[in-house]
């Protein structure tokens, strides 16, 4: 049955971008908070390409007008998706407020300068979305910006007005004219700037690295071929696996080539540790590491698997051929000399075909989203932030189960190796009633420093006490003081302690390190202090903090998880209170709240404009002055959901204004008659 005219505007929408010569793609929509996909457990409800219709997703987008009619007679209410890239000329800048994206636009905005006028749409999450025009210079492709924006680009597309988010709220577009008569704009150079530094390198682009050191580095020495990647002179080319000279313009295989140095380096005689270093300042030293696109940041953990592998590989026979390459000119570079060899023995590995690819299960939690058996979690607290409480409740609750935190915890028999002295412990055992045997602590068992030759030891004891306890999780409280770690900032030191806790886990356990967080901050997955090859090693990585810094007062804590696993939580609010902890939603929830509070506050019985509240905003609330997107995706929310009254139109003439239900006059703030669009 046809559509009636005027009747679906996601179908309007969605042919009104296509008359712009946006290509569209129909997305499935959500249906109170979850995905109309039928998957309970969807990642990425209301925003993902519906499959019976667009079976090749983004491939598929289009700008004709009949086959979009089709789409949405089929699907009446999907979300309408926009391709971004040379498909429809258009590139997109995606603030997620959630993790903190307003606040790093904020920061990059002050440092730069503005951004042009250009369309601008408000998600239905809080977030933004910034359509640009694509540059003919330069290819925009996707990448991470900054903490909390990402930017949508070649083979992108972004969840475009009036979609529906799985928050219940649409997209809308922030404009004071008719939408379609505000033009994309083009992006200022020093934001293209930014974008090009973090797409993916040439290896024209690669920097030279310097005699000095390369001499230094690599901690044996390199046959030619090694050493002609080591530097740089040559590179392994993306698009076929060949080698090719450096000045070639081709996109480098950084995969490849560190595999080919971590074979390099095993023929030259180096040990697990010093390959795991050398890689990574490779990494770094060639500029390969801005362009990883390693999930979670988890640096550490590829460099530290390639050496392992590297060093299981069994010789082959003297004069067997290596792997060729070939050469800028055509000539074969063979990876091998003086019959040496970095390749496995041939047959040690099967290729399975896909569909003979069986599930290896679920992943066994002791505590959903955060402690896998035979997992390892880093656990970074910062000093008197409460980390050892959480942590005694959380031991406290392993001897029965139930929930904590708001995630299922099993059941569990723990060893705890902590660098308290036994006092601490038996108060602590007083005071919250252990009186089982399945928490079990050893306390100090170093004086001073250990050896690796000590830590050997203790791991070894560990492991036998996991299979004479059946223990199901391991707790080392904290990895820096116990370990033998003499400075953490050394990849090779902290890599030769944290593989040894392998056995741990192959021993069936589950292994929890506690650390502290490094004092300059970092992104994603390296706010750990010292060397990234700890947080890169493990599975999940918890950072606990306060809610507020600045409030000694406030008892909120944020429990922020970075994991290789879907079912992690990427952030909660918890609260300590008389019956444990309970959860207080997410940070951006909880922000969301404050900021309402503090609305409300402001409010009275006079409309006012949203400068008006911002201008009013209490410096001593303890309430970070919110930018003017999220005041607005605050107030929209505030009056959908009936909390505020809102009038006007939302232009220039006609500004949205905001009052408090209320039945009796109030003076606030005083009215505001500037006409600000709302």
């Amino acid at each position: 049955m046809d559509e009636q005219p005027g009747t679906n505007e996601r179908l309007e929408a969605a042919l009104a971008y296509a008359r712009r010569g946006w290509a569209v793609l129909p997305l499935w929509t959500s249906v109170e908070r979850k995905c109309a996909c039928g998957n309970p457990d969807c990642p990425s409800p209301g925003k993902h390409p519906i499959g019976p219709l667009v079976p090749k997703g983004l491939k598929q987008a289009t700008t004709d007008g009949e086959v979009i009619r089709r789409w949405w007679r089929a699907y009446p209410d999907a979300n309408v998706g926009i391709a971004t890239g040379k498909l429809s000329g258009i590139w997109a800048v995606d603030v997620d407020t959630v993790h903190e994206g307003d606040l790093s636009l904020e920061a990059l905005l002050q440092e730069h300068g503005s951004l042009p006028k250009t369309p601008h749409s408000l998600t239905g999450g809080g977030g933004d979305h910034y359509v640009l025009v694509c540059p003919p210079d330069q290819e925009i492709g996707n990448c991470k910006l900054a903490q909390g924006i990402d930017i949508k680009g070649e083979n992108g597309y972004i969840v475009a007005p009036p979609s529906r988010h799985a928050s219940g709220f649409e997209y809308a577009w922030e404009v004071t004219e008719h939408f379609e008569d505000v033009a994309p704009a083009e992006a200022p150079a020093w934001l293209r700037d930014m974008v090009r530094n973090r797409t993916a390198p040439k290896a024209a682009d690669i920097p030279e690295v310097v005699a000095e050191w390369a001499a230094e580095v690599p901690p044996v020495p390199l046959p030619a071929w090694g050493m002609a990647l080591w530097t740089g002179e040559r590179v392994i080319d993306a698009s076929d696996g060949q080698e090719k000279a450096r000045s070639e313009a081709v996109k480098v295989d950084r995969s490849e080539t560190l595999w080919s140095i971590g074979r390099a380096l095993h023929s030259g005689g180096a040990d697990g540790p010093q390959i795991a270093a050398a890689l990574a300042k490779l990494d770094e030293a060639l500029g390969f590491h801005k362009y990883s696109t390693r999930r979670n940041g988890f640096s550490g953990r590829e460099y530290n698997r390639i050496a392992v592998k590297v060093l299981e590989e069994r010789p082959e026979p003297e004069g067997t051929p290596r792997l060729s390459l070939s050469g800028a000119e055509g000539e074969t570079v063979t990876l091998s000399e003086d019959g040496e060899s970095a390749l496995g023995t041939p047959h040690r590995w099967q290729f399975i075909a896909l569909p003979d690819l069986v599930s290896d299960g679920p992943v066994d939690w002791l505590w959903e989203g955060y402690i896998a058996r035979s997992g390892i979690t880093l656990l970074i607290g910062m000093w008197k932030a409460g980390k050892t409480t959480l942590l005694v409740h959380l031991i406290k609750a392993m001897e029965k189960g139930g929930m904590f935190c708001g995630s299922p915890l099993s059941a569990c028999t723990v060893l705890y190796v902590s660098e308290e002295h036994t006092s601490l412990w038996i108060m602590r055992r007083d005071e919250f009633g252990f009186v089982t045997d399945r928490v079990r602590v050893l306390s100090r068992p170093f004086q001073g420093k250990p050896t690796l030759k000590d830590w050997k030891a203790l791991v070894t004891e560990i492991v036998w006490a996991v299979q004479e306890y059946q223990a199901d999780v391991v707790f080392i409280d904290p990895f820096a003081t116990l370990a033998p770690v003499m400075n953490e900032n050394d990849a090779g030191e902290v890599t030769a302690a944290i593989t040894e806790l392998q056995k741990v886990t192959e021993a069936g356990a589950a292994t929890v390190l506690t650390h502290h967080p490094s004092k300059m901050g970092g992104g994603e997955g390296r706010s750990s202090r010292g060397s990234g090859a700890l947080p890169g090693f493990v599975d999940v990585i918890l950072e606990f903090g306060r809610y507020d810094p600045s409030r000694t007062d406030d008892t909120r804590r944020v429990l922020k998880g970075l994991s290789r696993y879907s079912e992690t939580p990427p952030e909660v609010v918890i609260e300590l209170t008389e019956n444990g902890y309970v959860v207080a939603g997410t940070k951006a929830e909880t922000r969301q709240s404050d900021r309402e509070e503090v609305i409300l506050r402001l409010l009275s019985n006079t409309p006012v404009t949203w400068k008006a509240l911002l201008d009013a905003w209490p410096t001593d609330s303890g309430i970070v002055k919110p930018s003017r997107a999220s005041l607005l995706a605050t107030l929209a929310r505030m009056h959908d959901l009936g909390s505020l009254v809102r009038e006007g139109e939302g232009t220039r003439g006609s500004p949205h204004k905001f009052s408090k239900r209320a039945s009796k006059p109030d003076s606030s703030i005083r009215p505001d008659s500037s006409n600000s669009p709302g």
